[in-house]
């Protein structure tokens, strides 16, 4: 992972005080999806990261976007109904939607390729 990974940009450490409408704990997938939109909306955002941007699982996902869920779709089903397990599949696709509209508008370099293997 290390020898393929881009290079990240240092950030200073954070000295003394700021003030700031939101400040976003993490800097993972988490709080990078919380902070982003915010931050596109005006809101005064702030993203602490004890290491640096993407350091911990978020960063060592292998790069698999996916839709579904782990337990798969049949489990969602059994425990919400046809009706909701389907909304919860719509929310799955448009996710992966949404990561390659953010990799396209703030043009990332990560080598995006649409699809994975099973």
């Amino acid at each position: 992972y290390v020898s393929t990974a881009n290079p990240h940009p240092s950030y200073p450490t954070l000295e003394g005080r700021l003030k700031t409408e939101t400040c976003v704990i993490g800097g993972g997938l988490s709080g990078l999806c919380t902070a982003l939109p915010l931050a596109e909306n005006g809101h005064d955002v702030i993203v602490l990261e004890a290491a640096r941007i993407g350091f911990g699982a978020s960063g060592r996902s292998g790069g698999q976007v996916i839709s579904d869920f782990a337990c798969g779709m049949e489990e969602i089903e059994k425990q919400v109904g046809l009706e909701q397990a389907q909304w919860f599949w719509q929310q799955s696709l448009q996710a992966v939607e949404l990561v390659d509209s953010r990799i396209q508008k703030h043009n990332i370099q990560c080598d995006w390729q649409r699809g994975y293997a099973t």
